[in-house]
């Protein structure tokens, strides 16, 4: 049954997270699987996820990865002078290039200043992140300029799954019994963004996406952050907020110091 699924092209584009402008060059190209009826184009749905997989293989079998450094610097100067950008919010990603894409950008992102927080922030590896990428109990919001993915954020209900960034599901579950029995607090597991484009508008349209799914489903939204590389990260989402006349109540619920000791009458560490 599944076989006879047909997509028109508003929602192959939905359902491949490509732009129509992207479905049309790949019309033009033909590099999609389509057939068209009077005016207008339709997708067989199977044959749309034989495409992808197909893909995803080709790339697998490349002899060497495309450069990090040079793929991002291709965009760069799009996301630092773009005065819009997309965010799209997801349930389940289902298309591979997609999830290389944004462990990419999770794994470039995270090895970047490294020195400058004493916790390591990186959670995740590969396979644990593409795997959080296809669970529908994790939203992702995805933060998009012409198809290239600027930056992402994820976060999930499933308090027990949030373990990996060693927060304690405990603590939610006692301070709001009820909001965690109907699973409306979320815990951020992941949030990031290019560092050469934090400075642009794209971390605030993340963001502001955030607000807004906080407000449309009444949950409550957590996360820790470094305060020596993210401490306007509070401040931020609260002015964004305000912004949208949405106000946000915001509290810090814990801490954690990092601390030494070294001998004062020994040689200084260097």
């Amino acid at each position: 049954m599944e076989n006879n699924v047909w997509l028109t092209l508003e929602e192959v584009s939905e359902y491949l997270c490509f732009s129509k402008e992207k479905i049309y060059l790949l019309l033009r190209k033909n590099n999609i699987p389509a057939v068209k009826v009077g005016r207008h184009w339709r997708f067989n749905r199977k044959q749309i996820d034989d495409w992808m997989v197909s893909l995803s293989d080709n790339l697998k079998h490349q002899p060497a990865r495309y450069s990090l450094r040079s793929k991002f610097e291709e965009y760069l100067g799009i996301f630092q002078t773009a005065q819009d950008f997309d965010v799209k919010i997801h349930e389940e990603l289902i298309e591979p290039k997609m999830r290389d894409d944004l462990w990419q950008v999770y794994h470039y992102t995270f090895n970047q200043r490294k020195e400058v927080a004493a916790q390591d922030q990186r959670s995740y590896d590969e396979r644990s992140f593409k795997k959080a990428l296809v669970d529908p109990e994790y939203v992702k919001f995805i933060l998009t300029k012409d198809n290239y993915i600027g930056g992402f954020s994820l976060a999930t209900h499933n308090l027990d799954k949030a373990r990996i960034v060693y927060m304690n599901p405990e603590f939610f579950k006692s301070r709001y019994p009820r909001f965690a029995q109907e699973r409306r607090i979320y815990y951020v597991t992941a949030l990031s963004v290019l560092p050469e484009i934090r400075g642009s508008k794209g971390i605030k349209e993340l963001l502001t996406s955030m607000v807004h799914f906080i407000n449309k489903n009444e949950a409550v939204v957590a996360f820790d952050f470094s305060e020596n590389k993210n401490q306007f990260l509070p401040s931020l989402i609260q002015a964004l907020a305000g912004k949208l006349n949405i106000p946000v109540v915001g509290n810090k619920l814990d801490s954690q110091t990092y601390y030494e000791i070294y001998g004062q009458n020994n040689k200084k560490p260097e």
